[in-house]
Formats: structure tokens, sequence, C-alpha cells
């Protein structure tokens, strides 16, 4: 269920702690300006004011995860659509702008548009004693709990769905594990469903893993951080070749998350069989899709290294009613959801292909 709704503009922040913030972005700002001889442009690009709402949902195993939400305008009909990033971003990196906003495009269009949290958010509330958890986790019971909260809410049967990297692999594993009621259609940006299966390379991604207790988390906010300080952040670009610097960085201090031990010794395991499945591989997700019908459309870039277009095709593959685009021209992993162009070419597909399965949010039977 939904809890404390929080009215909009968020409350302010205790003003000692964001002295500090400042003070740690303008120690950054002149490491990296230190460190990026002849770069002339702004450290950070403006933060961007969003019109969001947060509300909490509760899992049936103690966590309080934050929801995020852009309501519909009064005169639209205000189709349920759940967004979700991959799990080292945070929602925020699907609003970064006006300009630059799925959020902005989707409420634009009429849709009631969530935005998805689970438990790795450094928001979350946990029970009194938090077990570590994993990707499996996330699927059961936070996008579930999520989902049924949206149903409620909004009166209707079904939610749409949009997923960035990781993000959209989370609706494909609930969809392969019996939510097929729960959606009525959905996209994926950059969602692998093919993992690279080399032996050597498979092996040491998991041997690595596998020593990581998945009680640990990654800090990859720090690293972020570490790579911002000491001028390599150009590292970055490898995952954003049309997103300027300025606003790279911004996703980089603001829109990051450390991730989870179990986490990452799940991918490893995807990593080891070769495609999407549960901790154990005791459970091929593609297999469990296989000839199902679906109205699914996946969007991969041709210069993405986290997601090529080759990794998306098993999916559309086992679907009847899926479809599949390829952006060209040089797009990487977050260049669909925070590129220039991204506005333009890629979320008026988003839009169009959600808009044309909106009314089956209420329809019973399917």
């Amino acid at each position: 269920m939904l809890t404390k709704t929080q009215p909009t503009p968020l409350p302010l922040p205790d003003p000692s702690l964001e002295i500090v913030k400042a003070v740690g972005r303008a120690a950054l700002a002149a490491a990296w300006a230190a460190n990026s001889p002849g770069v002339r442009e702004v450290f950070l690009s403006p933060a961007s004011q969003r019109q969001l709402q947060r509300t909490w949902v509760h899992t049936e195993d103690g966590w309080e995860i934050p929801l995020w939400r852009r309501a519909p305008r009064a005169s639209a009909d205000g189709a349920p659509v759940l967004l979700a990033t991959g799990p080292g971003l945070r929602p925020g990196a699907l609003d970064l702008r006006p300009d630059r906003s799925l959020v902005e495009a989707l409420h634009r269009a009429g849709f009631d548009v969530y935005l998805f949290s689970h438990r790795g958010d450094r928001d979350a509330r946990p029970p009194t004693r938090p077990q570590p958890f994993d990707f499996d986790d996330v699927v059961a019971h936070d996008l579930q709990a999520t989902i049924n909260a949206i149903q409620k809410r909004t009166n209707t049967q079904r939610v749409l769905f949009a997923g960035h990297g990781l993000g959209g692999l989370l609706f494909v594993a609930h969809l392969a594990r019996g939510g097929r009621s729960d959606l009525a259609s959905g996209v994926t940006l950059g969602s692998p469903v093919r993992f690279d299966k080399d032996v050597s390379h498979a092996r040491s991604v998991h041997r690595v893993a596998r020593l990581l207790p998945s009680q640990w988390h990654v800090p990859h906010r720090a690293i972020q951080r570490w790579l911002l300080a000491t001028g390599h952040d150009s590292a970055l670009h490898n995952v954003a070749q049309q997103v300027e610097g300025p606003t790279l960085r911004r996703i980089a201090l603001d829109e990051s998350a450390d991730l989870s031990g179990g986490l990452i010794r799940q991918i490893a395991m995807w990593h080891k069989a070769g495609h999407l499945c549960d901790r154990d591989n005791r459970f091929d997700d593609l297999a469990a899709l296989e000839g199902q019908s679906f109205p699914l459309l996946t969007i991969a870039g041709d210069a993405d290294p986290i997601c090529t277009p080759e990794a998306t095709s098993p999916l559309t593959e086992a679907l009847k009613g899926s479809s599949s685009r390829v952006l060209t021209g040089g797009w990487s992993h977050l260049d669909t959801i925070a590129g220039p162009n991204a506005a333009r070419e890629v979320f008026p597909q988003v839009v169009s292909w959600l808009s044309a399965s909106r009314r089956l949010c209420w329809k019973r039977d399917m």
C-alpha cells in the first residue's frame, strides 16, 4: 500500500548538511579543474526543479520503499506508467531537466507517471533485521508491491512500464515469472537478455563476485566521486557518448547509487549462464517467455557497450507482438535517457508505443 504522501516541493534539507554538500562540491570542482587542463566548461549542469510527489510502498518482508509520482493533468486519462532505471542509477536520472526528461514527455502525453525505487535506494527504510538481497528479491518483493500499490491507487487492472538497463530487466523477469496479468505494455531501453559467455571472462567475473559477501555494498557513488576528482571522468563517456560533461557529472554525483553484493553476484551468474535467469540458474526467463504474446518494444543503441542490439534480439524473438528499434549514429547506454537528442528521437517512440496500449490498463480480460 501507499502511505505518507509528501507534497511538492520537497521538504527543505538541513542547512548544515547543505553547507557541507556545497563545500564538497566546490572541492570536487577544484580538483576536477586542476586535473582537466584546457577544458573550458562548467563543472555541473543546473539542477532540475522537479514536480514530483513522494509516497512509500510497504513490502511484505518489512521494507519501506520510496515511490515518486508525477500526477497527470486534470484533463488526462491518467493511464499509469512505471519507470525504472538500473541499480547503479537513481530514478532521478529519468527526470534530469525539462528538455530531456522521459517523465516530462509522458506527463505531457497524459500519463500518471511513477518512478520505481527499491531496497537498495539510500532513502529506503529497512526492517529491524534486514537480509542481503539480489535481483530476485527486488522483482519478487519491491516491484510486485509497487505494481500492486499503483493498481490500487489508480483503480486499474494493469500498468504500463518503461525500463532502462537492468530496470527494463526487472519488468522482463516479472513478466516471465507470472506477472503477465499486471502489465499492459512496455518498453525497454538498453536492456540486454543475452550476456557475454566467453569462458575466461565469465569465470573471472563469477570468481570475483563469489568472493564478495552478499551483505556488502560496492561504493559506486564514492568511485564516481574519485573519478571526477582525479580528472578521469572521461571514462564515463564510454557509456554516454552524446551527453555533455556537465550533465554527465550531474548524473554521477546526484543520480548514482551503491550496488549490493548480492545483486553483483546475480549479474555474474547471468554472464556465466549467458542469459537472464534466477540466482541459481534454475529458472530461464527467456525460455519462460517463449511463445507468449505481449506488446513489448526494445530499443538499443548502436554504440552501447552494455547492451548491443544483438543482446536484446532474443527477447523480441521469444515474444509475439513485440518489436525492436536500433538507434544508429553513435548511441551509447545513457544517451537514450540523458542525451541531447533523446527527447526528439527516443521519447516519442516510447510515448507512441505505450499510448497504443493505454486502454488495456482498465480492461479486465485479455
